[in-house]
């Protein structure tokens, strides 16, 4: 629906995240010096401080992540977007860059404007869809009311959706895999989850696909890298 959190939800459900700097050692007393056959008494550097053998930063922990509270269309990666709708990365193109704060008009007009209250971009095409929103202060309660709706998608919602539990997007988090009814070929994979305070909603959808076409795979692999590419641990 066009409402930020629930805007590509209502699409998916009703179709539809001090290295240690070397230190230099003091130049060496004339004494050590001489004793050390040196002359130059130029400043040595202790191996056991050079940054480049600092141990490699450890996997994702999802746990300890925080999301930004800012617009972040620009972080996007439009190669791993291509990748899951099956489009060219240049071809790729922002749609929709919502902000905190904007108005927009929700899904029933008497009710007049709304005002967002997550971030929210979505990229694509008019047939291929991808969408990013992240409401940073959320509940867990809102969270599962998602992963709940999307349980809940039967044959008179026009698709069907299988959700698993997904913990590598936070607690509550899951994945689903929705497949149009009656005849539609049109496919639907969500990500989503509780990352700190906030709210991470990552889904895609293409319209009109080919049999056998696999949207969850792609859709997971390119979620876990924005997710992580919007997080700080």
């Amino acid at each position: 629906m066009r409402r930020p959190v629930k805007a590509m939800a209502a699409a998916a459900l009703l179709v539809t995240v001090l290295a240690g700097c070397g230190t230099e050692t003091e130049a060496s007393s004339p004494s050590s010096s001489s004793s050390s056959g040196s002359s130059s008494g130029s400043p040595s550097q202790d191996p056991s401080q050079d940054p480049s053998t600092d141990p490699p930063a450890g996997p994702f922990d999802v746990t300890e992540a925080t999301l930004t509270d800012q617009p972040f269309c620009d972080r996007v990666d439009t190669a791993q977007v291509g990748a899951v709708l099956g489009m060219a990365p240049d071809k790729v193109r922002v749609t929709t860059d919502q902000t905190i704060g904007d108005k927009y008009e929700g899904p029933v007009e008497e009710e007049g404007l709304q005002i967002s209250d997550v971030n929210m971009c979505i990229l694509g095409s008019a047939t291929k869809q991808f969408t990013v929103t992240v409401q940073p202060v959320s509940s867990r309660g809102r969270v599962q009311k998602t992963i709940d709706d999307l349980t809940a998608m039967k044959e008179g919602y026009g698709q069907v959706c299988q959700v698993k539990d997904a913990p590598e997007f936070g607690t509550p988090g899951a994945v689903a895999a929705c497949r149009g009814t009656m005849g539609s070929s049109r496919l639907v994979a969500v990500t989503t989850g509780m990352v700190g305070d906030a709210k991470f909603y990552c889904s895609a959808i293409l319209n009109v696909s080919p049999k056998g076409t696999d949207l969850q795979g792609p859709l997971v692999e390119a979620c876990e890298g924005i997710l992580e590419e919007l997080a700080t641990t």
